[in-house]
């Protein structure tokens, strides 16, 4: 009877949120756990698991990036599934996220990108498009300091801010990210987007459906404070 050889997947910024949720998803299920970040000494709850190796990487540092993917498969052989999640904003960009929504564009064009490259090598490529996920995103990982000694946007930036802050806690969690990662890592058909939460799936519907001047207004008027505390009650948790 032949071996079921276990399966590999190579995390990045695994040491807290989706990442972290989806590390202790996977080695749960049975496969082996590559969790990277950049300091692998504050990981010591997932060293501790069976079957994963926390290694160093800094997405800013290719030496980083080549010592990990070369340890990861002196370990374990081989690396079968890749997470780097994309975002909703990918899609559907958000005011006063203006560079954060770049990134994450970039990330889809580079992945779509990647799905006719890779599929001659027999590669799946899989897109994941969270929406609002209750993590540090909204805490200590937000860098809002104006430091340009520009004022205008002062007044809209607090209204703004004061309701998107308030779609993280009411949010999906991390485990709900996760679960998806995990459906979209063991599916083979050709799908590539998978979204997470109620707000994603809405405002990506949206995105399909309405005219850009429609769609630019919806997005205008969802974040408001009254409309998101009327319709923001059928997408978050209170």
């Amino acid at each position: 009877m032949t071996a079921v050889q276990t399966k590999t997947v190579f995390i990045t910024g695994a040491s807290s949120g989706i990442g972290y949720a989806t590390a202790r998803l996977f080695q749960d299920k049975g496969w082996n756990v590559v969790a990277t970040l950049r300091k692998p000494e504050q990981a010591e709850a997932l060293a501790a698991l069976p079957r994963v190796l926390c290694l160093p990487l800094d997405v800013n540092d290719r030496a980083s990036i080549q010592a990990a993917v070369e340890k990861a498969i002196a370990h374990f052989g081989a690396i079968d599934v890749l997470v780097n999640v994309a975002s909703m904003v990918g899609r559907v960009p958000l005011p006063l996220y203006s560079v954060y929504n770049a990134s994450k564009w970039a990330v889809e064009g580079f992945t779509e990108g990647l799905v006719y490259e890779l599929c001659p090598l027999g590669i799946g490529v899989k897109i994941i498009e969270p929406g609002a996920v209750n993590t540090a995103f909204f805490g200590r990982s937000a860098d809002r300091d104006n430091r340009t000694g520009v004022s205008s946007y002062d007044q809209y930036a607090k209204a703004q801010f004061g309701v998107m802050d308030k779609t993280g806690p009411g949010g999906s969690s991390p485990e709900d990210a996760a679960k998806v990662i995990y459906k979209a890592a063991n599916d083979s058909s050709n799908r590539l987007r998978y979204s997470v939460g109620a707000d994603a799936r809405m405002l990506l519907l949206a995105r399909r459906l309405l005219p850009e001047t429609l769609f630019r207004a919806m997005i205008r008027m969802s974040l408001s404070e009254k409309a998101f505390n009327s319709v923001g009650k059928l997408l978050y948790k209170s």
